[in-house]
């Protein structure tokens, strides 16, 4: 009986999920990503928190812990307590809050895709090419740990910081990118709802770190990613909190003590800012799809809405030169610039 379980729970896979797996693993720039990524994880000193952060980014076979035995009962369960908190909309499809998964609603369902060829966001957003996750995560990973190393150079090197959260939260609060940012056949996106406000990979992630045991001071520096829990900020960050720990079905009270946040550390907003590559990471994406459909048919490609120009030309120039690279030499160089960079994939 449970195979036909899981099977009728089963929600939509992405259909371009394997193509997506082979473009990332052509570009040099994702490959070296993941081992950066694989170098701050070995930094980390907490042995539960550098295990379960090394289990869920190298393990393709990784047990999504928030998901494990969920019926249809449970999820719809789930669903109305999101929506009379306010966190959803009735209107939200139940694929939004629980993207599709293998061996969905079993006791271990895992990942539709390697965490090396996720986007690192949405259609058209930054970093929306196989492996751009690993990309996005790699830099903030980094920028975290650079915040911390500009306050030590400038307050006083005596300044101390929790190091494993600045390594380990960037890598977290993304990661549920894995399955809810899947690849459609024509190497387009799922779409994402919000949860609480927030994208929904956020409070998913969320939700996957508390089922896994992340400790407290961990789940509040990760939850800080889209905005600090100051100035006025505080209970957007609360209710993240709140709503993972619904879908992760344990009590919120571990994460809020007495209701509330603890107070704020330099941590949480290091993790802050290091996510904030977006006020030039997006415009470098509208910018370059602008430029690559213009040249396009320069390299064989006259259709910019075919799915051969997204697999064999857009994902696989931005997955090996990344559009930051090519927004640069563009600003500088002009579309020839870039022209020159991406020629030597197509020779």
């Amino acid at each position: 009986m449970v195979p036909f379980l899981v099977f009728f729970l089963a929600a939509e896979i992405g259909a371009g999920n394997a193509r997506a797996v082979a473009v990332a693993a052509a570009s040099p720039l994702v490959q070296s990503s993941l081992r950066l990524i694989d170098r701050q994880i070995d930094g980390i000193q907490d042995a539960s928190v550098r295990h379960q952060t090394a289990d869920a980014i190298r393990n393709p076979k990784t047990c999504v812990a928030s998901r494990a035995h969920l019926t249809e009962q449970s999820r719809s369960a789930l669903r109305d307590k999101l929506l009379a908190e306010g966190f959803v909309s009735a209107a939200d499809p139940l694929s939004g809050i629980f993207p599709g998964l293998i061996e969905d609603g079993s006791a271990c369902p895992h990942l539709p895709q390697p965490f090396g060829t996720a986007p690192g966001s949405g259609t058209g957003s930054h970093h929306s090419y196989p492996g751009g996750l690993a990309v996005h995560e790699a830099f903030n990973s980094v920028s975290a740990q650079n915040f911390a190393r500009g306050y030590q150079r400038i307050y006083g090197e005596d300044l101390r910081f929790h190091e494993d959260v600045l390594i380990a939260a960037p890598l977290w609060h993304d990661w549920a990118k894995t399955y809810v940012y899947q690849w459609n056949a024509d190497g387009a996106e799922f779409q994402e709802i919000t949860i609480a406000g927030t994208p929904a990979h956020h409070v998913l992630g969320l939700a996957e770190a508390m089922a896994r045991g992340l400790p407290q001071e961990f789940i509040y520096v990760q939850a800080c990613s889209h905005v600090a829990p100051s100035l006025g900020n505080e209970k957007r960050v609360a209710d993240w909190i709140r709503a993972a720990a619904i879908l992760a079905q344990v009590d919120v009270s571990r994460y809020l003590p007495a209701g509330h946040l603890p107070p704020l550390r330099a941590e949480n907003v290091f993790h802050n800012l290091s996510d904030a590559d977006f006020p030039l990471s997006v415009p470098a994406v509208v910018e370059m799809d602008r430029v690559l459909k213009s040249l396009a048919p320069r390299f064989g490609f006259q259709d910019s809405a075919a799915s051969d120009y997204n697999w064999k030309f857009r994902h696989r120039v931005l997955s090996h030169f990344s559009a930051e690279r090519l927004f640069v030499l563009y600003s500088n160089g002009g579309a020839r610039a870039v022209e020159k960079e991406i020629a030597v994939l197509f020779r």
